[in-house]
């Protein structure tokens, strides 16, 4: 699952509060994500659908949780995290003011629009909202109100590798030091493979 904690809330308080959930083994944010306001915990294997949908509630309500959302399994076997955020892009003959509403409604808020297509909105849902913005996606795309709306998705992607067999050659990929490598300077490369690891 994906959690983000408020501003406040220290690493080290982070980890306590996810040592109090049983069913939660958290990572470091840092060996999954590349930016450190949200953080992967994993779900103990067995934990039936039911443990699950509790425990994000759970963790819902937990002062300094931001939002507890699941990730979801795309076809290619790549997890998508649902953050607490969303695009959309009003309907010919939508106003701004009627979304404003229906955002009201469901707690949720405008953080800025396109410069370049005035239509299209970043919304984010607020820490009271009854859904997360998967769900308001698709609440708002039933209205009619929107011509489409996408959740902005956190994908974990698999380490990236090439299966280029004179890879471990090219100096300037990965700086062994080898001699194959006319004996360079170990490290003296352009760090490629963890830049793969990230984009």
């Amino acid at each position: 699952m994906l959690l983000r904690f408020e501003d406040h809330v220290s690493g080290q308080q982070q980890d306590e509060l996810l040592r109090e959930f049983d069913l939660l083994s958290p990572e470091e944010a840092g060996n999954d994500l590349t930016f450190a306001d949200a953080v992967v915990a994993n779900v103990r294997k067995g934990a039936s659908d039911q443990e699950v949908v509790e425990l994000l509630q759970r963790l819902a309500n937990v002062p300094g949780v931001r939002y507890a959302n699941p990730f979801l399994e795309y076809k290619d076997g790549s997890f998508l995290g649902i953050q607490d955020r969303l695009h959309v892009c009003l309907n010919a003959g939508s106003d701004a003011a009627s979304l404003e509403g229906f955002l009201r409604e469901h707690d949720a808020e405008v953080v800025g629009s396109d410069r370049y297509t005035p239509e299209i909105y970043t919304l984010r849902m607020l820490p009271a909202a009854r859904h997360n913005a998967f769900e308001f996606s698709v609440l708002l795309q039933e209205s009619g109100m929107v011509r489409w709306a996408e959740p902005d998705f956190i994908r974990l992607l698999t380490r990236m590798s090439t299966n280029d067999p004179y890879t471990r050659d090219q100096w300037a990929l990965n700086n062994t030091g080898s001699a194959s490598q006319y004996n360079g300077t170990p490290g003296a490369d352009m760090e490629v493979f963890p830049a793969w690891g990230i984009t």
